[in-house]
């Protein structure tokens, strides 16, 4: 049971690495500057590294993936918010000296980031659950 545990700790781990290298080169390298809720929705992903580098020293394994599903539905929250805004149905909290977006600054097939960061928080978030679900009924 245990390494299903380390699997799916691992496999956070990975996501968590890979989303962020995806918003640090889409920043740095493409030059797309973000505005502050592009940065607050790497806070997910940066708990959740941090969460299953923990979990992988700790017996507390199925707490901390409930954390990280705690972590991905804060992900959803703010993606939905950030394409709120994207899309004009909310106004920008952004002070003006800040980068200010009230719509999309580019789209990946017709779509803002955040709508597809949110679709990938949901589907992890669920499949999280699914997981946990399945394991407890193995114990």
């Amino acid at each position: 049971m245990n390494k299903h545990y380390q699997k799916a700790l691992g496999i956070f781990l990975g996501i968590a690495i890979v989303a962020l290298i995806i918003s640090f080169f889409v920043e740095y390298v493409i030059g797309i500057r973000p505005c502050i809720l592009c940065k607050l929705q790497r806070v997910p992903y940066i708990a959740t590294g941090l969460s299953a580098l923990i979990g992988f020293f700790t017996p507390l394994k199925r707490m901390i993936l409930r954390f990280i599903q705690v972590c991905f539905l804060a992900g959803v929250i703010l993606a939905a918010y950030h394409s709120c805004i994207q899309f004009g149905f909310l106004g920008s909290p952004c002070q003006k000296k800040q980068i200010q977006r009230t719509g999309p600054s580019w789209r990946i097939l017709g779509l803002p980031p955040p709508l597809y960061n949110g679709v990938f928080s949901l589907a992890v978030l669920i499949g999280t659950e699914i997981f946990l679900v399945r394991t407890r009924k193995k114990v």
